[in-house]
Formats: structure tokens, sequence, C-alpha cells
């Protein structure tokens, strides 16, 4: 018998303050802006109480959570208090950025039995030139060095993250730097974009004479590099024996996907009213009301024509769309 579990998103933060020079998102979501931690406690206390065994906190840069308060508060510590919650249920976090990655941070994921063995860290670039022209405010190295820490007290990390090819200025020996990362540090999965220009960003007003084509075999190198790689660690897990969250059943029979952030039926009702503009990707959205199975209301959201999930449009660097109602 198997109990098909739901999963929901928390956002924790909107806004950003890191201004890469390639994204939109600090000019159309404003600067960081970080939800109080009660607020925080008592939603996921709520979701935890509602059934949902999975909760992902959500924010444009989650490790900047907190700095903003009256009284800072680190993203780690959140996590701990979110963990100490009764209940059988599992946390995730995303969005995470390099510069802000501490080890008090990857610490507090080691020691808390709810949080996810799982790391997205968007390192972009392999090549600290072009990290600089993207104003990551990061090294190589430094990332790396996350890494082996991460992998020092979390031996069975899993980690996916972000890649840009093409940047302008990149060079195709530049961007072995970044193959060179890959293979080294073993991702479970990567996002990967040829590099799109977002009007009003200092990324696209610089010289950029690669063309597309040959910018799509670079990506191609990229993702046979990425398939050999996963598959080498995939084969490194054969006859070991996980703890797994089934989100529904799948199209093919004997088979239970877990990938589906909000399972279909477990929404009663929904009312939408209030079309506007999505301030993080420009879509057309809406207000929406949501009443769940047992007939409690929760807060109305800003639903993006993105749908890929309530309140959040994460796909493109859309960022977080932010909720209408605390």
């Amino acid at each position: 018998m198997c109990e098909i579990a739901a999963s929901s998103v928390l956002p924790v933060m909107y806004g950003c303050n890191n201004f890469c020079s390639y994204c939109i998102v600090p000019y159309v979501r404003g600067r960081e802006r970080s939800r109080m931690v009660e607020a925080v406690l008592e939603e996921a206390r709520s979701l935890v109480e509602a059934g949902y065994r999975d909760i992902t906190l959500l924010g444009q840069n989650v490790n900047s959570y907190g700095k903003d308060l009256e009284t800072p508060v680190p993203f780690a510590q959140l996590l701990r208090e979110i963990n100490a919650i009764p209940g059988d249920f599992r946390i995730r976090f995303m969005t995470s950025h390099p510069k802000d990655c501490t080890r008090e941070l990857l610490d507090a994921m080691a020691d808390c039995e709810k949080v996810a063995k799982h790391l997205h860290l968007p390192f972009q670039s392999g090549n600290d030139r072009v990290l600089k022209e993207m104003n990551r405010r990061y090294t190589r190295e430094q990332y790396l060095e996350l890494i082996r820490y991460a992998r020092q007290v979390m031996p069975e990390l899993s980690l996916t993250s972000d890649v840009i090819v093409g940047f302008p200025g990149e060079t195709y020996e530049a961007f072995q730097d970044t193959l060179s990362l890959v293979e080294e540090v073993g991702f479970t999965s990567l996002f990967t974009f040829i590099f799109s220009p977002r009007e009003g960003t200092p990324a696209a007003k610089m010289p950029d004479p690669v063309s597309r084509e040959e910018k799509g075999r670079w990506f191609r190198e990229l993702t046979d590099l990425q398939e050999r790689v996963a598959s080498a660690r995939n084969q490194k897990l054969l006859g070991k024996r996980f703890r797994v969250l089934v989100e529904g059943p799948g199209k093919k029979a004997g088979l239970l996907p877990g990938a589906q952030r909000q399972p279909r039926d477990r929404i009663s009702r929904r009312r939408f009213t209030d079309w506007r503009v999505c301030g993080g990707c420009g879509n057309r959205g809406a207000r929406v009301d949501i009443t769940r199975p047992n007939g409690n209301m929760t807060k109305s959201y800003f639903h993006c024509e993105n749908r890929l999930q309530l309140n959040a449009c994460i796909l493109q660097a859309c960022g977080l769309v932010e909720p209408l109602m605390e």
C-alpha cells in the first residue's frame, strides 16, 4: 500500500539585490524583502497539518534570507526552526547563490534530518573572466571549495546547477572551463541555457560576436558531457535503497513518479480575478483564491500564466510572483 503525498511551495522572500549582468529580476521585482520568521513558521505548520509531505522554500536567493529583517535571521536558522516542526515531511529550498552560500548553511543541511540532501547551486560559467562579466561575485575556485565542503559534510549530496552557454565575449577556450568544472563536480543534472539577451540589462549591450549556430554546438557538447556524467553517477547507485516520496500514479502501469510539484487532485476550487501583468516575466496573471479539499481557505495568490507553480514562475529567470495577500 503506497500513500500518495502532496507537495507545496512556501515563499520566504521576494526580490533580489545581486544584479547579475544578464538578469532582469532585480529591476522588475525590486530589492530583497524577507517574510517574518513567525509568518513562515506559521505557514509551514499549516502545510504540515494539511498533510503536505514535501515543502519547498522559495526565494530568488534564499541564502540572503533574513538580512533585511530588523533582527537579522540567517537562512540556516530558519531551516533549523522549520526542521523542528513535528511531523513526517521533507524540506527543500531554491534558489541559492554561491556568493551567499555559507558553511553554516551546509552544516544546517547536514544536521537537519528533514532537509533533503540536495543543493541547487547555479555556477553559470566555469571561467573566472566570464563570471566577472556576469557580475556573479565569486570565482571558480570559491565555488569548488563550497562543493568540496558540502560533500565532506553530506557525502550522498545530490547537486544540480544552472549553466549559461555563449555569454557575450565568451570564447571556446573559456567554455572549456565550464566543461571541466562539470566533469570535476559530477552534477546530478543541469539546467542549461544558450544566452538570451534581456532588454534593460548590461549584458544585452555587450558585444556578442559568436553566432547562434556556434553556441548551439557548444550547448550540445555540454549536454552530451552531462549525460555521460549523470550516467556514471547513476551506475554507482545501482543496488542501493532510498526512501522516496511518491506524488502520483504513473502513466504507465507499475510506475509511481514523484516529479509533479502540485498534484492536480488536491485543489477543489479555484477562482480567478483581478487580471494583471506578472511583474516577474511580463505574462498575464490573475489573483487566484484557492480552497483545499478539507474546506480550509488558503491565502490568495498571484498566479502567472506561465503556470509552472502557484505563486512562482521559475524558468527563464522570471523570479517570484508575490502574493497579493499576507
